[in-house]
């Protein structure tokens, strides 16, 4: 009697069990999750399935620990590659274990001050230093034009002259693939009366979110207060224009007497001085 067409068919190799979720986040907030199909062999090792970028670190992983009780072995037998053990548990662990290494991230936090400016102007400056309302009071080709607006800008209806500067704790997440930095603000500092209080301390600027392009300097207690006194210098010069153009009889004073503004009385380079 021949033998049934079913009777002849092979034992499948591997049998299907349920897949394993794999998930885990580092401390830069990355996050790393696969679903790992799982099989078992007739000769009782278990395999899991493993993401094509996981297998240099699996590879490599495998072979430090291939000494080791229980070592599982990293195969690509047909299309995919797989973890493979003699235990579903030692394939979770290794895997486990891979995409730990695999985000693992190096994290270092220093303090910074950082600092932007901003301007609004157009102006034109002469070879030696004196200011023109545009080119055409200019003298070229020695002069130049300051500034960043231009006659097509019609965005500014002034002039305007804008600074901030604010410490931070700048952490930096550094991976083999990537760096990742973040700007926090120091918590002490609302409670600091020193100069990372003071610097800090200046309502309206919260919405100041730096960048790793925003330029910054290591933080110390003379920097801190360095800025502090540049931002108070900027609000007693408001508060001088404030006071100066609201009183139209200081304006004809200062107008009749020949006096100089701002430091600046239209003979040669501007005073650096705001008096």
């Amino acid at each position: 009697m021949r033998p049934s067409r079913s009777s002849m068919r092979r034992a499948p190799d591997m049998a299907k069990i349920n897949p394993v979720a794999f998930t885990r986040k580092n401390k830069a907030g990355e996050s790393y999750a696969f679903k790992g199909e799982c099989s078992v062999g007739n000769d009782g090792v278990f395999s899991v399935h493993i993401p094509d970028d996981l297998v240099p670190l699996a590879q490599k992983l495998a072979l430090d620990r291939r000494n080791e009780p229980g070592a599982v072995r990293v195969t690509k037998p047909r299309v995919n590659w797989r973890a493979e053990a003699s235990t579903l548990v030692a394939c979770e662990a290794f895997l486990q274990a891979v995409v730990q290494e695999f985000l693992a991230v190096d994290v270092s936090r220093d303090r910074v001050i950082c600092y932007a400016h901003d301007s609004a102007i157009a102006i034109f400056e002469n070879a030696d230093g004196s200011l023109h309302p545009n080119g055409s009071f200019g003298h070229y080709p020695t002069g130049k034009w300051r500034g960043t607006l231009d006659g097509s800008n019609k965005q500014d209806s002034r002039y305007r002259i804008a600074f901030v500067a604010r410490a931070f704790d700048r952490v930096t997440y550094t991976r083999p693939s990537y760096v990742k930095v973040e700007f926090l603000r120091p918590d002490e500092a609302h409670h600091d009366t020193g100069p990372l209080g003071r610097l800090n301390g200046f309502a309206g600027l919260g919405n100041f979110v730096p960048t790793d392009a925003t330029p910054a300097m290591p933080y110390s207690d003379e920097a801190a207060e360095f800025f502090v006194n540049m931002m108070l210098g900027m609000c007693a010069l408001s508060r001088k224009l404030d006071a100066f153009l609201g009183d139209p009889d200081r304006i004809a004073l200062a107008i009749a007497g020949g006096q100089g503004v701002l430091g600046y009385n239209g003979k040669g380079s501007a005073s650096d001085s705001a008096d």
